[in-house]
């Protein structure tokens, strides 16, 4: 019966016989400590990961979790950097809690650069001692189009150079804690074709510096903008110039301030979360801020609204509803 499969059929070893494109796309998916590991299971495996495109280094790993294996993960990563036999990295994502070996990471950064990188996502967390500067190479580099960084904090860097920045750039994600307001502006208008940016993060005045920030995006060929950042003391105000803006999505606002500069004929689909608490709401007149916002986005299709706490008039209700055309 065909129910009754045979011994040998059953016990067949079918994901070594997988095609080695198979095995690198699932390779791909695994943190790169995991993938060479894999060297045990099959003599046919024993070398795939030195072929991988995708790297995934991240020190939160439990055979790199105690601050004593430190070293040996930086061990690891310059390692599997130095036996690959590809030329080309697609993904580089590292994942790093130690400041101490700041300038390990900035060689690793020059070699994905170097290798053609397409995708570099990077996690870093420094000290006031040990400061990581993003490497001037990331800016030039040609086939990079997505980055995403996660700065914390995010205190001091060289500035980005003043123009030939980010040739081939189309998405970019900043994740960052207290950042400095010169290099946010810098970096948000300096990618000549960029599509997608995400800014997200915590800005809770502790600096003991006292800055009111002050954003400004400026990027003619934005489609998706995402901004969400916690703040405490200060205010924090977002210029947004980006003509070609299709996707708007604010949340937390409410000690952030956007202010949208130029057309907005483009918007198509605009979500808007006020903060559900304010700490500081004596210094904000919430609803004359969120009024002006709504009346910059009148032409966008498709609006979701969250504001659980907003108090307007009756007056600017009615607005609302002539500017939406909605009956009431």
């Amino acid at each position: 019966m065909d129910s009754m499969a045979k011994p040998e059929a059953r016990d067949q070893d079918r994901i070594s016989k997988l095609p080695n494109e198979v095995v690198h796309c699932i390779f791909s998916f695994l943190p790169t400590v995991d993938a060479v590991r894999t060297t045990v299971l099959s003599k046919r495996w024993s070398k795939m990961w030195a072929k991988l495109k995708t790297l995934d280094f991240d020190s939160n790993k439990k055979e790199f979790r105690d601050y004593e294996d430190a070293f040996s993960f930086v061990t690891f990563v310059t390692r599997v950097l130095f036996f690959r036999k590809v030329s080309e990295i697609h993904k580089f994502r590292l994942k790093m809690p130690y400041p101490q070996y700041i300038p390990h990471i900035e060689d690793w950064v020059f070699t994905a650069v170097i290798r053609n990188v397409v995708e570099l996502d990077l996690h870093v967390f420094e000290t006031g001692v040990d400061v990581f500067v993003l490497p001037e190479c990331i800016y030039w580099c040609k086939t990079l189009r997505v980055l995403k960084l996660h700065l914390t904090p995010w205190t001091r860097t060289d500035d980005p150079p003043a123009s030939g920045c980010f040739p081939s750039l189309k998405f970019l994600h900043v994740s960052v804690y207290n950042p400095r307001e010169t290099t946010m502006n810098l970096l948000f208008s300096c990618c000549p074709v960029l599509e997608g940016l995400t800014i997200d993060g915590t800005i809770d005045g502790n600096t003991g510096d006292h800055i009111n920030y002050n954003f400004k995006v400026s990027a003619p060929e934005l489609k998706t903008l995402r901004i969400s950042l916690e703040n405490i003391y200060e205010p924090v105000d977002v210029h947004i110039n980006a003509p070609k803006l299709e996707n708007l999505d604010l949340k937390c606002l409410g000690l952030t301030n956007c202010f949208l500069i130029g057309s907005t004929k483009a918007l198509v689909n605009a979500s808007i979360a006020f903060r559900e608490h304010f700490e500081v709401d004596k210094k904000l007149d919430l609803s004359t801020f969120a009024m002006a916002l709504l009346d910059r986005i009148s032409n966008v299709k498709f609006l979701s609204l969250s504001a659980h706490c907003l108090e307007v008039s009756i007056f600017q209700l009615l607005f609302f509803y002539n500017t939406f055309g909605f009956e009431y």
